[in-house]
């Protein structure tokens, strides 16, 4: 113990002034920690943004792939999801491996932005915040969870742009030219893997006030033109990844605040209950920062509305909380730099998931970015507590610090192993929610939705159920609902689902669809007609209806009828070209008819009308579209 001791209280142990040593440490805790999610499955957001989009599905590795590729508001984080299906195909081994990768590359990123800040003297206690961070129980979210390589991928190329644009600060001539540049560049693939990236023009300003101006205005205001040009170059980059990518070349302020707005208007409650609520959640992450129990941690929190600052009173007491912290942060940052930065720092980058953009009221993978504030708090305190001498004095203190901060860092270890084990199949990751959220209508959907994986028609039959039960106004879980009833033939309890769908809302589109799917089944087409061309009415591009609705034409005859239908049809589908489905268990089923098929039924159509030229011309576009698609060439 007398050997560590003296190791510790050295400037910098022998074996840390080697980077590669610390490195080597860094990335065998993460592979240990996360050996055991290499097989994981997709989940959730993996299926829309993997494994139903074609445009990731890169068969070749050519321009033209990757311009369709590109054409994304996070054209990195697709590029690295499309070579992984270009290598992988559907294979999780490769796509867990490269999110393991860049949470190990982040770590390290993490070790030298430390201890930049704390110095040589801190070098032990930046090597054990960045293994703290790094093996976070709730960091599992960011790493498992294969969509969020998009936040892993935004705050690897962030720290990045950080560390050089540091790096330029103190150097000189073409390298610190160099420095800016490739920081620019590491600020455009940090936007271009995520949005959270838009905050680094605010760090960098923080980062320059507390650690090269000190506090110093003049000194600030001095400076202030070179730093004004980086963050300028990182605002354009900005403002160019807005207008091209998010608004097609149309941006404009309106359309600005139409990004930070327009997704309120969808929500059940209003804007105001969210950003009270969001109090709480923070103050909820912050517990979740300090004891991250596998018990506590869920992919689907069920957090209760705020309705008022006193309703509940936690509302309150929360704001208050976090306005202390943040009046602390700004009195007691010459005394404290560090942890006033550390706490800048969190709130800066919560700040765009959390009130900023509409988006659902908490998910853990959001700390990701804003915990490396909360480790540089945690090393400011550790590394002022092992130099007090009052401290000190206590002759167990200094082996009692070291062996807390080992035992924490063994548990947190050993907690997101266990914590990874949840992610290893869709039903136990969403079984577990369930349990920890009973009350949640999502959890109980994707419950569901994994049990349709599995086959186990009946369990997702009572999922989907109980969903319908607490959301009834939720159309996605009645569909869900429905399409079970209709896979197991029980019409009856289908037409019953239908008629409490049309009690609620007798203007609802989507129900009167399924009430066009029951009636056509009984045979009752002349009501199926009728229904069908009401939901039409109300919903003009209801594909799904469209479709029913010409096949009901053809089968009694009415080929006119059927003919303006699908021509309807066609209209409304456009350009669309053919996706090929997934074959994955998980992947979603396919809600708009394939163009193939509608012009395959729009020249059956024509040729039951004897115009067989016109079929012809439908049969060959077919197959122009699907060459392989049979029925149009017999």
């Amino acid at each position: 113990m007398k050997g560590f001791m003296s190791l510790i209280r050295s400037p910098m142990g022998q074996w840390l002034k080697k980077t590669w040593v610390v490195f080597a440490l860094i990335w065998g805790l993460t592979g240990l920690t996360y050996f055991n999610s290499l097989q994981a499955s997709f989940h959730f957001d993996d299926i829309g943004s993997i494994l139903n989009k074609s445009s990731i599905h890169l068969e070749h590795l050519d321009v033209s792939g990757l311009k369709k590729v590109l054409n994304s508001n996070r054209p990195v984080t697709d590029v690295s999801f499309a070579l992984n299906y270009y290598f992988n195909r559907l294979n999780v081994f490769g796509y867990h491996l490269v999110n393991v990768v860049v949470h190990a590359l982040t770590g390290c990123m993490v070790y030298l932005f430390l201890l930049r800040i704390l110095g040589s003297t801190g070098s032990v206690w930046a090597l054990f915040g960045t293994l703290i961070w790094t093996v976070h129980p709730v960091q599992t979210q960011a790493v498992t969870y294969i969509v969020q390589r998009a936040t892993g991928l935004a705050t690897l190329f962030f720290m990045l742009a950080l560390l050089l644009y540091i790096q330029g600060r103190s150097s000189s001539g073409a390298r610190r030219i160099y420095a800016y540049a490739a920081s620019l560049a590491c600020a455009l693939l940090a936007l271009g893997s995520k949005e959270i990236a838009a905050v680094l023009p605010m760090i960098i300003l923080l980062y320059e006030y507390y650690f090269i101006s000190r506090f110093q205005l003049r000194l600030f205001r001095s400076q202030f033109v070179e730093v004004s040009l980086v963050i300028a170059g990182v605002v354009m980059i900005l403002v160019v990844y807005v207008q091209i990518v998010l608004f097609s070349g149309e941006a404009s302020l309106m359309g600005l605040l139409e990004l930070f707005t327009r997704n309120y208007a969808n929500e059940s409650y209003p804007v105001w209950e969210k950003l009270l609520t969001e109090f709480r959640v923070v103050i909820f992450y912050f517990s979740l920062l300090l004891w991250p129990l596998p018990s506590r941690l869920n992919i689907q929190h069920d957090f209760s509305l705020s309705t008022s600052l006193l309703a509940p009173i936690s509302t309150f007491l929360s704001m208050l909380t976090l306005i202390i912290l943040i009046i602390f942060s700004i009195l007691k940052a010459k005394r404290f730099p560090v942890i006033s930065f550390g706490i800048g720092w969190f709130f800066i980058t919560i700040a765009m998931e959390s009130f900023i953009f509409r988006l659902d009221l908490i998910f853990e993978h959001r700390l990701y970015l804003p915990t490396i504030g909360f480790i540089l708090i945690l090393c400011s305190i550790l590394q002022k507590g092992w130099k007090s001498n009052k401290m000190s004095a206590f002759k167990v203190f200094r082996p009692g610090l070291l062996g807390l901060c080992l035992v924490t860092l063994g548990l947190y270890s050993y907690w997101t192993i266990q914590r990874n084990l949840v992610w290893q199949d869709s039903v136990a990751l969403w079984k577990d929610a369930v349990q920890k959220s009973p009350y949640s209508a999502r959890a109980r959907n994707n419950l569901g939705k994994a049990y349709i994986s599995k086959g186990q028609i009946d369990l997702a039959a009572r999922e989907y159920r109980e969903a319908y039960r607490l959301v009834p106004t939720m159309s996605l879980y009645h569909e869900n609902l429905f399409g079970v009833y209709e896979g197991q033939g029980r019409w009856d309890l289908a037409a019953e689902l239908v008629m409490d769908l049309l009690k609620a809302d007798p203007q609802n589109a989507r129900a009167l669809y399924y009430a066009g799917k029951v009636l056509e089944q009984r045979g009752e087409y002349d009501k199926a007609k009728q229904v069908l061309r009401m939901a039409i009415d109300l919903e003009p591009r209801l594909a799904r209806a469209y479709d029913l609705l010409g096949s009901i034409y053809v089968r009694v005859g009415e080929m006119e009828e059927a003919v303006k239908i699908y021509e309807s049809l066609l209209r409304q589908l456009g350009d669309r070209e053919f996706e090929p489905p997934s074959l994955h268990p998980l992947a979603s089923p396919r809600l708009i008819p394939d163009k193939q098929l509608v012009h395959y039924q729009l020249a059956q159509a024509y040729a039951n009308l004897g115009k067989l030229n016109l079929a012809m011309s439908h049969y060959q576009e077919a197959i122009r579209l699907v060459p392989s698609f049979i029925p149009a060439r017999l």
